[in-house]
């Protein structure tokens, strides 16, 4: 949903613990002050609401500070929360690509006592620590080659002349259970068929892939980033929904084109959220909404 200035004039706040002057230029293309601080963020973000939460929460030393900005050109609503977290934008949070300019600072606003802002923080630490336990189950590159060997090995008992394809990859997530499966698929001109392997078990859960089908070709570890992208997707998944009940993170490999496209089905405690999502050379966009992160570092946001 895009926001025009006509229907929203601001004034626009952006919290944060930089120190800044008016004039000075907050610009995307750095590091997130939220989350994942080695990521290059796509995005400039805003709100026409005056909340602490912002400064408070943000990364980085000093005290929080709360800036009255302006965009320099087009914005949007943001996704992470509109007609997802709530129906609307009650927030009223808006994302750019260009930079804002700071025009003044808000210096007599009210801030959360220090218990509601260790709350808030333990509750944030505590996904935090079950996302990182969900990250600690991507497989390393030793993993992916030991499952590749496995299916080859597999396939060379099937028939003699076993030509790799590609492969997907799903990662389940049920409750604190994560497991991670293979499907590679090999192509045999003696027998005429094609076969899919998959490692370790037959998978029981199948891909709804969106607008057809999506290519496979070369083998995982010669994608850029993919371990990073993977780690972007279970995060963009938490932030969206919280920790989920079920998660079900389809993985295809394009590796000549450099490319990874993920499908995202979960459930939530409260709703679900189906996405696809595509790294293509180290750059993680979302299919509808354009990019969410860059893989190369940076120096962080204000």
């Amino acid at each position: 949903m895009a926001a025009t200035d006509e229907a929203i004039s601001g004034p626009f706040y952006h919290g944060t613990k930089a120190d800044l002057k008016p004039g000075d230029l907050i610009r995307p293309g750095y590091r997130s002050n939220y989350g994942n601080g080695e990521r290059k963020s796509a995005w400039v973000y805003m709100s026409a609401t005056l909340s602490p939460w912002g400064a408070e929460l943000a990364l980085g030393d000093g005290p929080g500070r709360i800036y009255i900005v302006e965009p320099t050109g087009p914005f949007v609503d943001d996704p992470d929360l509109t007609d997802k977290k709530f129906a609307g934008n009650p927030t009223k949070s808006y994302r750019s690509r260009e930079p804002l300019r700071v025009v003044g600072e808000v210096t007599d606003w009210q801030g959360h006592s220090p218990e509601e802002i260790k709350a808030m923080m333990d509750a944030r630490d505590r996904i935090l620590a079950a996302q990182a336990a969900r990250v600690a189950h991507i497989p390393g590159e030793a993993d992916v080659d030991q499952i590749h060997a496995r299916a080859d090995e597999l396939a060379h008992e099937w028939a003699p002349d076993p030509e790799y394809i590609g492969c997907r990859l799903l990662m389940l997530v049920r409750g604190e259970d994560v497991e991670v499966f293979s499907a590679m698929t090999y192509r045999s001109d003696v027998r005429g068929e094609t076969r899919t392997i998959e490692l370790p078990r037959r998978i029981e859960v199948q891909p709804r892939w969106q607008g057809g089908n999506v290519p496979l070709s070369g083998r995982v570890t010669d994608v850029t980033a993919w371990h990073e992208g993977w780690v972007g997707v279970i995060e963009s998944c938490v932030t969206e929904i919280g920790l989920s009940l079920e998660t079900r993170l389809w993985i295809a490999v394009d590796a000549n084109h450099d490319e990874l496209t993920f499908r995202v089905d979960a459930d939530g405690p409260e709703r679900s959220w189906q996405r696809n999502l595509q790294l293509v050379r180290g750059v993680l966009a979302d299919t509808e909404y354009g990019e969410i992160w860059d893989f190369a570092t940076g120096e962080s946001a204000s």
